[in-house]
């Protein structure tokens, strides 16, 4: 086993996750209320209706909700193709927040298209919800995208040749793309998988390629990529 650094306590914050779904239940109802049934005569509810429904008709509002829902994933996905720098953080930030401003975005949802459908501007309300849902989900999308080949993990090293390494820095879903991206391209590795909240990674040689070297090149590849 090699160890790089401990990751201990990251979590995804995937939609299918404990908890995930009551936080947004309670978000949609807190929200739906603000902007839809609350009188104006409770506190804020003058303030913040008006805001929430001019917002629900800008296509700004829906990339700027997207990647709020997302905890910034196409963003971290930018800056792991562009620049060496590891996790920004954004998830360990916005993570937690993930199910309320999930649950923002379906009440403005009703307000988009309510108007669309008085307007009949299905165009314009079609295009908001892609791109708000595309970039909403981003994460979950990428999760079985990174996952989907997995078959390592639990292996018997000794049996199948597969070596486990501990892997420190990972915030979110994108690092974990980004770290597996790595070891693939280490020459000697045939696969490799890679698990955020465990903070590790399977890797399974080459027969007759792999060796203690290829090892060394896993764990500078991982480091170089930040």
């Amino acid at each position: 086993v090699t160890a790089l650094e401990m990751n201990q306590g990251r979590e995804e914050h995937l939609v299918w996750q404990p908890g995930f779904g009551q936080r947004f239940l309670v978000a949609c109802v807190t929200f739906a209320a603000v902007s839809v049934v609350a009188p104006p005569s409770v506190s804020g509810t003058r303030i913040w209706r008006p805001v929430l429904q001019r917002a629900a008709g800008r296509i700004d509002s829906w990339i700027l909700l997207g990647l709020a829902s997302s905890s910034c994933c196409a963003l971290q996905l930018f800056i792991n193709a562009t620049m060496a720098i590891g996790c920004a953080g954004f998830n360990t930030v916005l993570g937690p927040l993930r199910p309320i401003f999930l649950g923002i975005s379906v009440v403005l949802q009703g307000h988009l298209w309510k108007a669309a459908i008085n307007a009949r501007t299905y165009a314009q309300a079609a295009v908001a919800t892609t791109i708000c849902s595309v970039l909403s989900f981003l994460p979950e999308a990428l999760y079985y995208w990174v996952h989907r080949l997995d078959a390592l993990q639990g292996s018997t090293e000794v049996e199948q040749g597969v070596v486990t390494l501990q892997i420190g820095g990972m915030g979110c879903t994108a690092c974990t793309q980004k770290v597996l991206s790595a070891l693939k391209g280490v020459e000697g590795i045939d696969k490799s998988e890679v698990d955020l909240e465990k903070g590790l990674a399977w890797v399974k040689m080459d027969e007759g390629k792999g060796d203690a070297g290829t090892l060394e090149q896993a764990a500078q590849a991982v480091r170089e990529a930040g």
